[in-house]
């Protein structure tokens, strides 16, 4: 290296490694003499991250022993700022922050809305609530912030009211008069004066250190190059290639120009070697600031020798790619990746390309991830890091960085895989650095869904999931159980949508109360006040302002703070909605927001973090008005544009957050922020998410009008990628979302990581059929997936436990393996049961099943509803025919209403209005069919019975049954068990009928009552037992045969036949074995029974009993999914063992429930006993 002390001028040190830079500096700042014994030596960093890099950086290098102090490393805005206050104290002091993008959006807010100019009124026509005329002013200011830094010769034009290029009479105006309204000069205006002032700044030694700068604006690199006439200036850059690139052009626009002058010349366009097109697809910017380098005056520019003379040679795929740009030359690649011949065996030591092939494999230095999901791109993630731990000890988790063009998109999946952000455990500890931690806090999602609700239709689901937020509920004092009890009342009260009648008639809908949050918490109090009542039995309670309600039973005197607090929340919510209704200063809007965090929210004391958080929403929410105070303007605004503007404001990651703060750093990808890691992962890398995508405007008169240096969003980004490839320093990892999750598409991925791809693949010599390198891995959709644990291919591996396969001899058993029969076990020990499990298994065997062995409740929706009832027929779960008709058989002289009874609509179970009628019309006629079919039945001769409950607690050989028998009606002697199948209604021509072969009672309606007959036969041998069929067709004869059964067994109990009642008791105890039997085996494997299919397949085996099973509203359709899923890999009729399995069981189910005590005979052994 040459005199490490220049007097003055420009001195450029390069290097393609940013830690070869420090050596140089480290040099300089210790043969420099400081000129006052504390005065800082001074550092200008390129970005944050640079700067907090190289902090630690100056640390390491020094070591244990060393110090690092005294240093003032500041960034380039800074430092120039910090110039003009220091050489023009009374001119910088009127420099003002109006110009700034978020203050002067205001400025030109309040000037639209004054413009004249037809360009401006045809865009914001019809801009009631100001939220265009915003998104206008916002964007304006965003390029005229541009134009201050890249195009200020421009913006002296319109303020002297001269045109600086063709079109730009619109906005020439509107920053004239925006220039005129703030009044106070723009730093660039000073800059003529701050040059001259530099100029007679006394020469110094000191040299003035710039660090890690890849671009800077041409007003900022006149400024440097001003100071380094009176001392030296030294630049340490990152350059990526030790050859001169600055003119390299990319493919497309090398042959663009070859084509050009073969079609002028008439000669054959030839192609050339360009070196290296990687270089030349993503070094724009790069390019451009070199220019601009070596078109000044160094005193000296040297580059590193590691550059030209490097220690070692490269051995991986990432060093070997990165040497070649080093170098400009990819025919290193080209030598080392070369695909072996076709005909070459897997392991052929002659060929050494197939044992470099083969290493390509194993190499982890670069490796291009395509996955089906973001979730799945986290997953490989985890598996590749851990790897890289494992391989390398000494790896910690500060040398990882993860980057991703938008990293939000990954902000809630990151804790599922990694864990929670902070925490020290674990071997992947982790933080954030480009995440709003207002976005992520709770609080701002309830800020946010505050807002939302202003205009919403307010849904109980989202009123409940408002209140289910922490901070809202500490302010409530509500814990998780009262939230799991509004829940509970929300859904027992109907409640669906809507604030009162009035919400709803603002939104469109007729003024009824019915179904709305008021309603509800009407009958909720109602029901309070009046205590515990059947609903039925408890008369509509008038209000004066919201009609008639039924009270609500089941309230719970101890839930009267809750709904104290349900009060004050649908008043606040009315409240609000009244004010967002219309448009308001900014000050006004601030401060309801603010009154509604004192008011609404709680942070909590205990957590400093959490405190924090509530204390950075204040300061973000108030920020909206100062920085409109700062031009004196308080601009009125609608809602949506308060919205928009909140959330902008609160997504924005503060200026305090650190990049390195310890552990893996989770970050977005930041222009000039590429400092190198030992492993870098880049995630989210599909086509249209990077570059990212820059809308046309034809107020981009940058694009329009360009220069050399200009900054743009894509070459940014190319710029940016290429930094990364050169930064990471032993892993290289790039994902992307590359196959359809849903049919295993292949997607494209980002154009830089084709670029990469293309490059790769050719020098390996594949064509495109052939597919990719193994620097390319195709993941499969699950992370269990077999091929994970198969070591097959050395780029596919799980650090999973539990999904780890075990031992090639253990026996893996099936989800659905067939158990052995309890029938082949010796049951030492009673299997004890509760009948009503066993009954629910026989109603809904398919949902019990998969509900009690695997706790799979994902198909059981616990959302709220969220329209109301509208059509004319209630559903199955609501149906009120069955209870109205049990209520009007105690009272067999009782009229059913001809109009629907207002309690029934009041209560939320009726649509309003036509459909509700008519619903009630079809009940009405269910029901009279119904006291019809009953009509001469005795057990409803002189009304139907109180129902009652016995308790159950049986004991037999193999089974231990306990439980409650019930509801059974004692009517004389006798007591009964009632099975009602409401008959299916038609309509046709506006006349009701009962639909010939309608519903009749199947094995889920038939076998939970045949249990509770069996077995109070058995407990209660003297008390005679009966069962009420109520259908449509009753022939069947079934009810007959228990009758006659249960006559038999009370009178051989009656005349003490020990005989008689041994062999009855043996046929009941074998039945009941069966059936317990069926539901022990269906909670250890599949079994092919559906309470509908299969009772009709027992009726008519060979018939049309698939229609059941798959026919319109078939059975498969219609109990939630569970049935479907059950079967998922079975199509019923097609598979004959399937199709036979339910057959021969419906057949064995028809058996035991069809009792005959005439085909019942004693045996010896039995009479003898």
């Amino acid at each position: 290296m040459n005199d490490p002390r220049p007097s003055s001028g420009l001195v450029l040190y390069r290097a393609s490694r940013i830690e070869a830079l420090l050596h140089p500096l480290i040099t300089l700042l210790d043969a420099t003499t400081p000129r006052a014994v504390l005065a800082p030596q001074t550092i200008i960093a390129a970005h944050p991250g640079v700067r907090q890099w190289l902090q630690m950086a100056l640390a390491r290098a020094r070591g244990p022993a060393g110090v690092v102090a005294n240093l003032d490393i500041v960034l380039p805005a800074s430092w120039i700022e910090q110039r003009q206050r220091e050489c023009l104290p009374d001119r910088a002091a009127t420099v003002t922050t109006a110009y700034a993008t978020e203050s002067l959006r205001w400025v030109l807010f309040d000037l639209l809305q004054a413009s004249t100019d037809p360009q401006w009124q045809h865009y914001l026509r019809d801009d009631e609530g100001g939220l265009r005329r915003y998104q206008l002013a916002q964007h304006l200011a965003q390029r005229l912030a541009q134009f201050r830094v890249y195009r200020p010769d421009w913006l002296q034009h319109w303020s002297e009211g001269r045109s600086a290029l063709a079109g730009d009479v619109a906005i020439a105006a509107l920053w004239q008069a925006a220039r005129a309204r703030v009044g106070q000069p723009l730093r660039s205006e000073l800059w003529p004066a701050l040059r001259k002032a530099l100029r007679r700044a006394p020469a110094v030694t000191e040299p003035l250190h710039v660090f890690g700068l890849t671009h800077l604006p041409p007003m900022d690199w006149q400024v440097l190059q001003t100071v380094a006439e009176t001392r030296p200036v030294v630049l340490y850059v990152p350059d990526p290639c030790r050859e001169f690139w600055g003119g390299l052009q990319s493919p497309r626009a090398h042959w663009q120009g070859l084509l050009q002058s073969a079609l002028q010349s008439g000669l054959t366009a030839e192609p050339e070697d360009l070196g290296h097109p990687l270089l030349a697809r993503w070094g724009r910017i790069g390019q451009h600031f070199l220019c601009q380098l070596e078109g000044s005056a160094l005193e000296v520019d040297e580059r590193h020798w590691e550059d030209s003379d490097p220690r070692t040679a490269p051995v991986t795929t990432l060093h070997r790619l990165q040497e070649s740009i080093r170098r400009h030359q990819t025919d290193l690649l080209r030598r080392a990746l070369r695909r072996p011949p076709q005909d070459a065996g897997p392991e052929d030591p002659v060929d050494p390309s197939v044992q470099a092939w083969q290493a390509a494999m194993n190499d982890s230095s670069l490796r291009i991830h395509s996955c089906h999901t973001r979730l799945r791109e986290l997953e490989v993630l985890r598996d590749a890091l851990l790897d890289a731990r494992v391989a390398q000890p000494e790896l910690t988790p500060a040398d990882i960085v993860v980057m991703a063009p938008d990293i939000t998109a990954y902000a809630a999946l990151f804790p599922a895989v990694f864990g929670e952000p902070g925490r020290s455990q674990g071997a992947l500890p982790w933080q954030f650095a480009d995440v709003s931690p207002q976005a992520r806090h709770p609080a701002w999602q309830a800020l946010s869904q505050w807002l939302g609700m202003a205009r919403s239709r307010c849904h109980a689901s989202a009123l409940l999931d408002w209140w289910s937020l922490p901070p809202v509920r500490r302010r409530a004092d509500l814990d998780e159980a009262d939230i799991e009890a509004c829940r509970a009342l929300l859904e027992q009260a109907h409640v669906i949508w809507g604030l009162d009648a009035e919400a709803k008639q603002r939104a469109g809908a007729p003024a009824q109360a019915v179904h709305s949050h008021a309603w509800g918490l009407d009958r909720a109090l109602a029901g309070y006040v009046l205590g515990e009542a059947d609903e039925q039995d408890q008369a509509q309670v008038v209000l004066a302002d919201s009609g008639g309600v039924v009270p609500l039973q089941g309230i719970d005197p101890s839930f009267a703070p809750v709904l104290g607090q349900w009060d004050a929340l649908l008043r606040a919510l009315s409240d609000w909605q009244v004010f967002a209704a219309h448009a308001h200063p900014i000050s006004a809007w601030v401060t309801c927001l603010l009154q509604m965090m004192s008011e609404r929210l709680l942070a909590d004391p205990a957590d400093a973090d959490d405190t924090r958080a509530f204390d950075a929403l204040r300061a973000n929410i108030s920020a909206l008005l100062s920085e409109a105070q700062v031009v004196g303007s308080d601009p009125i605004l609608g809602l949506d544009t308060i919205s928009e503007l909140v959330e902008q404001r609160l997504q924005a990651v503060p200026p305090g957050v650190r990049f390195l703060r310890g552990g893996m750093t989770v970050c977005g990808m930041v222009p000039q922020r590429a400092v190198p890691f030992r492993v870098i992962a880049v995630l989210g890398l599909e086509e249209g998410a990077f570059p990212r995508q820059v809308s046309a405007s034809h107020l981009d008169l940058m694009a329009e009008h360009p220069r050399l240096g200009d900054r743009d969003v894509r070459s940014d980004d190319r710029w940016l990628f290429l930094q990364i490839l050169m930064s990471a320093r032993e892993r290289l990892h790039l994902s992307y979302i590359g196959q359809n999750v849903r049919d295993g598409k292949s997607r494209n991925p980002a154009e830089p990581v084709a670029d990469l791809l293309d490059v790769l693949d050719r020098e390996a010599g594949m064509a495109p059929t052939d597919g990719h390198g193994p620097w390319w891995v195709a993941h499969p959709l699950q992370a269990f997936d077999p091929r994970y644990y198969e070591a097959r291919d050395p780029r596919l591996f799980s650090f999973r436990p539990p999904l780890t396969l075990p031992p090639a001899t253990a026996q893996v058993r099936p989800f659905f393996a067939e158990q052995p029969s309890a029938s082949t076990a010796a049951c030492a020990v009673p299997t004890r049961l509760r009948i009503e499990a066993v009954a629910r298994y026989f109603r809904r065997p398919a949902e019990t099943v998969l509900n009690d062995q695997l706790s799979l409740s994902a198909l059981q929706s616990d959302a709220l509803p969220r329209v109301e009832p509208m059509h004319d027929r209630l559903s199955g779960l609501d149906s009120v025919a069955r209870e109205l008709f049990l209520q009007a058989a105690r009272d067999p002289a009782s009229l059913l209403p001809e109009h629907a009874p207002p309690a029934l609509s009041l209560a939320g179970r009726l649509p309003l209005g036509r459909a509700g009628e008519a619903t009630w019309q079809r009940e009405r006629f269910a029901i009279e069919a119904l006291r019809d079919i009953a009509q001469g039945h005795p057990l409803f001769a002189n009304g139907l019975p109180s129902a009652q409950f016995v308790a159950l607690d049986f004991t037999c050989d193999a089974w231990q049954l306990h439980g409650n028998i019930g509801p059974l009606y004692r009517c004389g002697e006798t007591d009964w068990l009632l099975i009602v199948v409401a008959p299916k209604i038609k309509q046709s021509g506006g006349v009701l009928a009962i639909e010939r072969g309608g519903r009749i009672a199947h094995f889920g309606q038939r076998v939970p009552v045949f249990l509770q007959w069996l077995l109070q036969q058995l407990q209660a041998p003297l008390q005679p037992i009966r069962v009420c069929l109520l259908q449509q067709d009753a022939g069947d004869g079934w009810t007959g045969r228990l009758d006659a059964f249960n006559q038999a067994w009370v009178s051989a109990w009656q005349q003490q036949d020990a005989a008689r009642i041994a062999a009855l008791r043996r046929d009941l105890l074998t039945r009941l074995d069966g059936l317990l039997r069926l539901y022990t085996e269906a909670q250890q494997g599949r079994r092919w029974y559906f309470p509908r299919t299969s009772w009709q397949a027992a009726l008519d085996p060979d018939g049309k009993w698939l229609n059941q099973w798959d026919g319109k509203l078939g059975e498969r359709f219609v109990d939630g999914g569970y049935a479907a899923l059950w079967s998922r890999d079975v199509e019923l009729g097609e598979a004959p063992t399937e199709t036979d399995a339910l057959i021969d069981l419906a057949r064995d189910l028809a058996h035991w429930l069809m009792v005959d005590p005439a085909a019942v005979h004693p045996i010896a052994q039995e009479v003898a006993r």
